[in-house]
């Protein structure tokens, strides 16, 4: 009895024994699996394992150059605005340049014609050469000035039409984004290119001009002892025009010796000395005209001859003292027997007038008036009886602009 109550526990132990678990059923599993199979997959799991780590590294680093291509074509299109930028600064500098030289050949080459025969001409000729040289330059920049491109056509590749200021660039393949950095590289060459022609141009014509405002300052030297010679040279002159010219070349002297000399100021203080020195020649042919009007009229009186050709004109005026032959009869004892043809008949001459002026005096207005009344600013020539009363001749001085005294 007790023989197989051991018998039942011993079983039931081997029973309890035989019991599995899940983690003992795997392995169990495992363990059934033949030797050959558990090689085959083993190797199934490692290429498995190697092939999806291979797709990972793969995907990471198309986007790693994606990326790089993006940043690349960002760059690019930066520099090509940068570049526009640029260019179109110095083509701003350039107009600015071209206004400049125009400017100051205009005025420099009116003051070279001015000063003709007033200043050194040695200095003289160097104006000219400098102008000449500043023609020149200006010139050349018009023919070189590199055409300015629009922007959409430096950002728009001939035949492809892809922009390159596109700010989305998502879609767009590498070779696309390569494509588009490449058009931004070449415009932006080409607008760099395109400035530092232009700037060149600019500096160019910037010395040309200071060439000539080197030419002009010069131009002052030894001014002073020239416009003494201007006035000897014209001696009939009236002192004001004399004082205006020495005045007026002692300031363009001044202007030229400050520290910082503006030939601006300089040109305008020679322009004002060449006016004065025109109207100093204008008041001494003026004068000597007059000089020579009357000294013919005198002579046609002194020679009793009825005209007299003005010098100054080539006029052929007549002689207001000629009475046609003089007296006629005579006079005997007694007295006036009959007087004279032509002249008094008779009676006293009344005294002569005192010369009175009115009205305005016109440039170069000459006359004869009855009495004593001339244009305010007239000279009188000469004042005479001419047999019924008296007669002034006078003369307007010529105003070297032709204005009204």
């Amino acid at each position: 009895m007790s023989t197989d109550n051991t018998e039942s526990a011993e079983g039931a132990d081997s029973a309890a024994a035989e019991v599995e678990t899940p983690e003992t059923k795997g392995a169990s599993f495992f363990a059934r699996i033949p030797k050959p199979a558990k090689i085959g997959i083993a190797a199934g799991l490692a290429l498995a394992l190697i092939v999806g780590g291979t797709a990972a590294g793969f995907a990471g680093a198309s986007a790693m150059q994606e990326q790089a291509a993006k940043d690349r074509y960002a760059s690019a299109v930066a520099e090509l605005r940068a570049a526009i930028s640029a260019d179109a600064s110095a083509t701003g500098d350039l107009a600015a340049a071209f206004t400049a030289a125009a400017e100051s050949h205009t005025a420099s080459a009116a003051l070279a014609h001015a000063l003709t025969g007033l200043v050194d001409q040695t200095k003289l000729d160097e104006l000219n050469s400098a102008v000449a040289a500043l023609q020149e330059a200006t010139d050349k920049a018009a023919a070189d000035a590199a055409v300015d491109l629009a922007a959409e056509k430096l950002l728009v590749e001939s035949g492809s039409q892809v922009k390159v200021d596109k700010t989305s660039t998502t879609a767009f393949s590498i070779e696309k984004l390569d494509a588009r950095t490449a058009v931004a590289e070449k415009g932006t060459s080409a607008e760099i290119e395109s400035a530092e022609e232009q700037l060149a141009l600019a500096a160019n014509l910037t010395d040309a001009i200071t060439a000539v405002d080197e030419t002009i300052i010069a131009l002052s030297a030894g001014l002073g002892d020239l416009a003494i010679a201007q006035v000897n040279a014209n001696p009939s002159a009236g002192q004001a025009e004399k004082d205006a010219t020495t005045n007026t070349a002692t300031a363009a002297v001044k202007a030229a010796a400050e520290k910082k000399p503006s030939a601006g100021d300089v040109a305008e203080s020679l322009t004002t000395y060449a006016t004065a020195v025109a109207a100093l020649k204008n008041s001494h042919t003026t004068a000597e005209a007059q000089k020579a009007a009357e000294a013919a009229l005198k002579a046609a009186q002194e020679a009793g001859e009825a005209t007299y050709t003005d010098p100054s004109t080539g006029e052929v005026r007549q002689n207001p003292s000629y009475n046609g032959g003089g007296d006629s009869g005579g006079s005997s004892d007694g007295g006036d027997s009959g007087g004279s043809s032509g002249g008094n008949s008779g009676g006293d001459i009344p005294p002569k007038p005192s010369i009175s002026y009115y009205g305005t005096c016109h440039s170069g207005q000459y006359g004869t008036n009855t009495g004593g009344g001339v244009p305010t600013g007239a000279s009188v020539v000469n004042q005479y009886w001419d047999g019924n009363s008296w007669k002034a001749d006078w003369q307007c001085p010529t105003d070297p602009i032709g204005e009204d005294w």
